[in-house]
């Protein structure tokens, strides 16, 4: 299946279910459910740590978890109301918003992005070498699948006979490339120093050199959901977690990388450290509830003109930086 195909696939599915659920019926919510759209991984550490370390239920807050294959699917979880939160890119969320659908960004853990761009041994050192080859996605509309298409478009490099084949999360994704089964993927710091540790893949591109600024996975709900007195508590708590979890990690890159280890029990312990280091270095931490207007306004524009999005979506339509406003007023800037 090409890319365009997988595209249109994913993003009329969504589109669907959000002009047509419409919103969900307001409630008292003792409890969240929050769904993922990727197994464990470093950049839903923020949450982990909140959630494991027992920050929720100590703030009168029970968080459930739930995980499914790629945005477009936690999207359409949220939207039909299964769900409260999800944690996802920027694309999906735009072009939901442009078709309509009832939905705020409010707050951030990881907004800024550290995807590499990994290929297997042998497949290619270039951008180029990718244009014919088989990209391993999380599933059609994802980040995945839209940041190696904004890499070659910016290249000038014809996309129409890469083949995006959804596998799934990063560790499945990284297994099909040493497998051989697909040539290259797109994941994050970890994954991309355990593949070159290994010997399986090599980094290809940086999405942090090419595209400096670029917003990675933010935090939504539904506008019933941000409107209602119970919601916003519950929200407001969820948010307070996750920033003070991404000042944990930042404070304390040894204890974190232990939180997240239990999540990942098959991997190294000295590789998650060094990675959680790497990503402090870096910067990429909503230590601050994550909601730059600059990284969503930059974002929107990028996306936009390399034909990701319909067109560029204003700040204000795409956030509602309330829920923020009050942690921080809470628990001071850093």
């Amino acid at each position: 299946m090409t890319a365009a195909s997988l595209a249109r696939c994913g993003v009329a599915l969504t589109l669907l279910v959000a002009l047509v659920a419409g919103p969900a019926p307001a409630q008292d919510r003792p409890r969240l459910k929050f769904v993922m759209p990727t197994p464990p991984a470093t950049y839903l550490l923020p949450f982990f740590v909140a959630q494991d370390l027992g920050w929720y239920r100590e703030a009168g807050l029970e968080v459930t978890e739930q995980v499914v294959s790629g945005d477009p699917n936690a999207l359409r979880v949220v939207v039909s109301g299964d769900a409260d939160v999800t944690f996802i890119g920027p694309p999906t969320i735009m072009e939901a918003l442009v078709n309509g659908a009832r939905l705020k960004i409010f707050t951030s853990w990881q907004p800024v992005t550290d995807y590499q761009l990994v290929a297997g041994t042998g497949k290619g050192q270039t951008l180029r070498d990718l244009a014919d080859k088989r990209i391993a996605v999380t599933g059609p509309g994802s980040m995945t699948m839209h940041i190696p298409q904004m890499l070659m478009k910016r290249a000038g490099i014809d996309t129409s006979q890469v083949k995006f084949l959804p596998v799934g999360g990063m560790a499945a994704r990284l297994q099909a490339v040493a497998a051989d089964k697909v040539d290259a993927t797109l994941v994050d710091t970890f994954f991309a120093a355990k593949a070159e540790s290994a010997g399986t893949a090599r980094i290809v591109s940086s999405i942090t050199r090419e595209f400096p600024g670029l917003g990675y996975v933010f935090a939504i709900a539904r506008e019933n959901t941000l409107a209602e007195p119970a919601g916003r508590a519950a929200l407001t708590r969820f948010a307070r977690g996750t920033v003070a979890g991404a000042r944990y990690i930042r404070n304390d890159p040894a204890a974190a990388a232990a939180i997240l280890k239990k999540r990942l029990p098959d991997e190294d312990l000295a590789l998650i450290r060094t990675t959680l280091e790497r990503l402090n270095a870096l910067g990429v931490w909503g230590i601050n509830g994550g909601l730059e207007r600059e990284v969503l306004e930059f974002s929107s524009r990028t996306f936009a003109e390399l034909g990701m999005v319909k067109r560029a979506v204003t700040y204000d339509e795409m956030v509602d930086a309330s829920i923020v406003a009050a942690v921080i007023g809470e628990l001071g800037r850093r």
